[in-house]
């Protein structure tokens, strides 16, 4: 696989992380928008640490940062987009 391919992996599947993160926050999680994507770079980060002790697979920096970028995109994109339309919708509760 090439260097640059990997990266975006790790960034793509990080986004989806960064969107379940932004999704949690709006469905009522307590934790505050900077510590839940501090969650997901730590995430990110403790990946990276279990790989470095499976054969045959390494860790790198670039992949922790490739992995704090795509939560970062992830949870901006969904709050940009979601929670906008989120806000529109009416609540009905019985």
């Amino acid at each position: 696989m090439l260097p640059m391919s990997d990266k975006l992996v790790h960034g793509s599947l990080y986004t989806v992380l960064g969107f379940t993160l932004a999704w949690a926050r709006l469905r009522g999680s307590r934790m505050s928008h900077g510590a839940l994507i501090v969650l997901g770079v730590f995430l990110g980060l403790m990946d990276e640490y279990h790989q470095s002790f499976v054969p045959g697979r390494s860790s790198s920096t670039g992949d922790v940062i490739a992995d704090a970028i795509g939560v970062g995109i992830g949870y901006a994109l969904f709050m940009l987009v979601f929670a906008r339309w989120l806000s529109t919708r009416t609540v009905v509760t019985t």
